[in-house]
């Protein structure tokens, strides 16, 4: 949004200088909040997501919304992707932004090996 920013000089020697006037145009945009999310650990096929998968900070105090959603259960797969959305609640000041991070669901096949 730009905006306009005067300035009004009033020397208290109005004899020796004058009052002075300037303006600026200047352009202020939304913050982008920073999103922290380290990179998490591998999970065992069966286990919902839980908190531990959505442990991630921002720069702000809000909420997010997490995709998928705590207590979904991941199909086994190399690279699976969890997503976080950031909606500020003040968007004038802040815009949306998001995150991605690979997660990583383990076959269990102990049981298995330890039954031959």
């Amino acid at each position: 949004m730009q905006q306009i920013v005067n300035i009004i000089f009033t020397p208290t020697d109005t004899t020796n200088y004058t009052i002075a006037l300037a303006s600026v145009l200047i352009n202020v945009t939304q913050e982008v909040p920073t999103i922290n999310w380290s990179k998490l650990a591998n999970i065992i096929s069966g286990t919902p997501l839980s908190s531990n998968q959505s442990d991630a900070t921002p720069s702000v105090s809000e909420t997010f919304g997490y995709t998928p959603l705590a207590g979904t259960i991941l199909s086994v797969d190399q690279h699976q992707t969890l997503n976080i959305t950031f909606t500020p609640n003040d968007i004038v000041n802040y815009t949306t932004t998001s995150a991605t991070v690979w997660k990583q669901t383990l076959l269990l096949i102990l049981l298995r090996l330890l039954k031959c």
